[in-house]
Order: structure tokens, then C-alpha cells, then sequence
């Protein structure tokens, strides 16, 4: 269908081109035919022109040079009819060729006539002229006028994008900082977390201090001293005993107990931050920062358990070693050891 299209329309431009080549050629024909005098001819040839005419402005010179040629045939009626067309179709057509006062007197009587003829059509035409100068200086005002707000919301439009890449940038420096503020937190944390560490470390290193020298004092032995009395004849023998077969005061219990209460104590505390955490991330607005706090929130908590965790174990070290100690008997008192006698 495209090409059909295509060349109807290649077939009516050579058309076109066609017709306004033979409607000059019958034209310069008529002019010549009329400068030699060959009136009827001319006619021929100018009325075969008009019929290739297909612009306003052909057919206006045509019927011209037709209405010129009438004239010269001594044919008026048919002159002025032809000038009148020709003034109709363009109203400030002047006469082409030189021509006889006659001929220029019927042609301008024909124009004044059709001026009072088209003066209310021209009256008309200027009218929707003027209506059409005004609406394109209608438009041509709209058109400013949406160019100006088109130009303002552009430049509105780059502003709230610049507010907006700004306000984006703060949200991010704030979470940035928030974070930051949090890490920092963290560090803190872990820091204490560790110089609890190190502090239960030096406990337990004091523990088995503690219980070496309990172990090396439970092992000496009780030492029997025999004197010599040099006044007496008899011999005397005098023994410096050692106390025994009592109970030492109990220490483990204690150290158990103390190590508890300070592992529980610091598992409080790592218990209480979790919760404050867990808090801070509930009415954070932010989801990266309520994350990190999330995620302290969780290692407070294991810290605290493991702390509870090592809180139990030494109370149950306290409660197994008060067992032990109440159970175990007294040490029994050693076998005499031998007397030096003296005699003197």
C-alpha cells in the first residue's frame, strides 16, 4: 500500500510540473500570436492556456490576457467578464502588456466595479484576518506565557532535586555518624568486656595461688621437740606440740562465692545494656542504625549468659566445696616421737 502511495504522489508532482510547462508555453504562444496582430489565435492559444492553469495566480493572468485579447476583437461584454474574473481572483492584478487607452479605460471600470463587488468580501477577509492576527498573537502570548512557567517549573523542579539530593545526603551523614557513634559504643563495650576478662583471669590465677599454698601447708608435717632439764636428776622430756586434729577455716567457699558475685554482677550489667539496645532499636528511625543496635543487642546478651553462666559454675564450686570441707574429719594427732634423755 506504501508504495502505491509513493507513487501517486511522485505521478501528481510530475503532473503538476507538467501542466505548469504547457500553460507557459500556450501563454508565450498567445503573447506572440498578439503582438503579430493574430487576434483570434492569440485567443485560442491563451483560452488553451487557461485550461492548464492550476494556480490562482495562472488562471488570474490567463483570464487577463484573454479579457485583453476580447477587447481587441471589439468584444466588451465578453472583455469585462474576463477582466472581472481576472480582478476576482486577484484583486491587484495590473495589465501585463501594452495595450490600447481603450483597453486600459474598460479594465479599470471593471475594477472598480469588482473592488464595490469584493468590497464586502474584502471587508470580510480582512475582518478574519484581523481575527487570525489576533489569535496568533493569542497564541504567540500563550506560548510565551507556557514557556515562562515551563522555564520556572524547571528551574522549581532542579531546586527540589537539590533539596532532595541534600536532604538524602544529611539522612546519610546522620546514619553514618550514628553508626559511627555506635561502633565506638561497641568498642567501649568490648573494652570493658575485656578488662573483665583480665579481671576474672587475675581471680582464677589467685585461686590456684591460693590453693597451692593450701595444699603445701596440708602437707608438713607436725615436728615433736624434747628438752633436756639439767636440774632434774631424772630425765624429763619436755615435747612442744603441735595442734592438731582440727579443721582449718574453709577459704574456697569464699573465693567461689566472690568469683560468682562478680561474674553475676558483670552479667547484670551486659543484661541491662542488651535491653537498652533492644529499646534504642525499637524507636530508631533509621533501619542501618536499629541493625547495629540489634546486633550489640545480641552480644551484650551472649556476654551476660556466658557471665551467668560462670556465676553458676562458682556457686556450685562454693556449695560442693563447703560440702567437702563439713565432710572431711579432723586430722588425727601424730604417734610420740622419740625423747632425748638427759642425765646429768
Amino acid at each position: 500500500m506504501r508504495p502505491l502511495l509513493v507513487a501517486f504522489a511522485l505521478l501528481l508532482c510530475t503532473a503538476a510540473l507538467g501542466s505548469e510547462e504547457d500553460f507557459q508555453r500556450f501563454l508565450n504562444a498567445s503573447v506572440r500570436l498578439y503582438e503579430n496582430l493574430e487576434y483570434e489565435r492569440a485567443l485560442e492559444q491563451v483560452r488553451n492556456a487557461k485550461k492548464q492553469a492550476v494556480t490562482p495566480d495562472q488562471q488570474a493572468q490567463a483570464a487577463l490576457y484573454e479579457g485583453i485579447m476580447l477587447s481587441d476583437l471589439n468584444k466588451p461584454d465578453e472583455a469585462r467578464a474576463a477582466f472581472k474574473e481576472a480582478l476576482l481572483l486577484k484583486p491587484d492584478a495590473v495589465i501585463p502588456i501594452k495595450v490600447s487607452p481603450k483597453v486600459s479605460k474598460d479594465f479599470e471600470d471593471t475594477r472598480v466595479a469588482a473592488q464595490k463587488e469584493l468590497a464586502p468580501l474584502l471587508a470580510k477577509q480582512a475582518e478574519e484576518k484581523g481575527k487570525r492576527e489576533e489569535a496568533a498573537r493569542a497564541d504567540a502570548a500563550a506560548k510565551a506565557e507556557f514557556e515562562r512557567q515551563k522555564a520556572e517549573l524547571e528551574v522549581r523542579a532542579k531546586e527540589i532535586a537539590r533539596l532532595e539530593a541534600e536532604r538524602k545526603k544529611a539522612e546519610s551523614d546522620a546514619q553514618a555518624a550514628k553508626a559511627k557513634e555506635s561502633l565506638a559504643e561497641e568498642q567501649r563495650r568490648r573494652a570493658e568486656a575485656d578488662a573483665m576478662a583480665k579481671e576474672l583471669d587475675r581471680l582464677k590465677t589467685e585461686r590456684q595461688q591460693l590453693e597451692a599454698k593450701l595444699a603445701k601447708a596440708k602437707d608438713t608435717p607436725v615436728v615433736t621437740v624434747t628438752t633436756p632439764d639439767p636440774n632434774l636428776v631424772d630425765p624429763v622430756t619436755v615435747t612442744t606440740p603441735v595442734v592438731v586434729g582440727t579443721k582449718p577455716t574453709p577459704v574456697w567457699p569464699f573465693v567461689f562465692l566472690g568469683a560468682g558475685a562478680v561474674a553475676g554482677g558483670i552479667g547484670g550489667y551486659f543484661g541491662i545494656m542488651s535491653q537498652e539496645s533492644i529499646t534504642s532499636a525499637r524507636s530508631e528511625p533509621f533501619q542501618l542504625v536499629a541493625n547495629q543496635h540489634l546486633r550489640d543487642a545480641t552480644n551484650n546478651a551472649t556476654i551476660a549468659n556466658v557471665l551467668f553462666g560462670v556465676a553458676g559454675a562458682m556457686g556450685l564450686g562454693a556449695l560442693i566445696s563447703g560440702i567437702a570441707w563439713a565432710v572431711t574429719p579432723a586430722d588425727a594427732p601424730p604417734p610420740p616421737s622419740a625423747v632425748s634423755e638427759v642425765t646429768p
